[in-house]
């Protein structure tokens, strides 16, 4: 697998983003015959009850930069990848070479393998919603909330008229699902019937500002933390 590489000073001085970078090799391919640099964030306690915030397309962990700070205030430890592909990670060069299943496999390795993560709080958006949501599937053991926006269950019919993982298992895991949409909001309430444990839907319908924004989706973070 070909790989390319942004340079180091592309990100050098971004407003916002003062975090320092963290990195893990992860298996490029079912080959195992190379690696891929996976870069992560990684703030606050190390012994903290982690926030996993996963991004989706077109952008990466500097979506976050507002809410971090918010987070690790709350006293979580926060840890926020860059998908394959998308800001310091690796960039696979053939379109091909993004698979779903791979790119659930790199960050299942990531999250699992480099970084042991457990009692994991999940947050995520597009892309990042849809991978996160396979890898609750995959290791329910390793969460204790999921937070999704505009996103179901990877055996639905997605927000774009397509079903993912046909043979995705349900889930058990307390759940607030955050829709942005009439559409979206079909889509979170069908997950209901594969989602099973406490679940809110929370309506984000209508404009607001970065920072409101910011505000309650921290907010909903760190409810679903807590050990209702």
């Amino acid at each position: 697998m070909q790989t390319v590489r942004t340079p180091d000073d592309r990100f050098a001085d971004l407003v916002g983003y003062p975090f320092a970078p963290n990195y893990a090799q992860v298996q490029a391919d079912e080959t195992d015959r190379g690696t891929m640099r996976v870069h992560y964030l990684d703030e606050g306690p190390a012994d903290a009850a982690p926030v996993l915030l996963m991004h989706g397309e077109p952008t990466w962990s500097y979506l976050y930069r507002h809410m971090i700070p918010v987070l690790v205030a709350a006293g979580h430890r926060v840890i926020a990848p860059d998908l394959v592909g998308f800001g310091r990670s690796d960039k696979p060069t053939e379109q091909g070479d993004h698979t779903y299943a791979r790119h659930v496999g790199w960050m299942s390795e990531l999250l699992f393998g480099h970084l042991g993560l457990r009692h994991i709080t999940f947050f995520g958006q597009d892309w990042g919603g849809l991978i996160g949501l396979r890898l609750v599937a995959a290791r329910p053991d390793r969460f204790t909330g999921l937070v999704v926006i505009d996103r179901g269950h990877p055996a639905l019919t997605d927000p774009n008229g397509e079903v993912r993982v046909a043979d995705c298992p349900a889930v058990e895991i307390n759940t607030t699902a955050l829709v942005t949409s009439p559409v979206t909001r079909a889509v979170a309430r069908a997950s209901q019937h594969r989602v099973y444990g406490d679940y809110r839907l929370v309506e984000l319908i209508g404009r607001r500002n970065a920072e409101e924004s910011t505000a309650q989706l921290a907010a909903e973070i760190v409810l679903r933390t807590s050990s209702w």
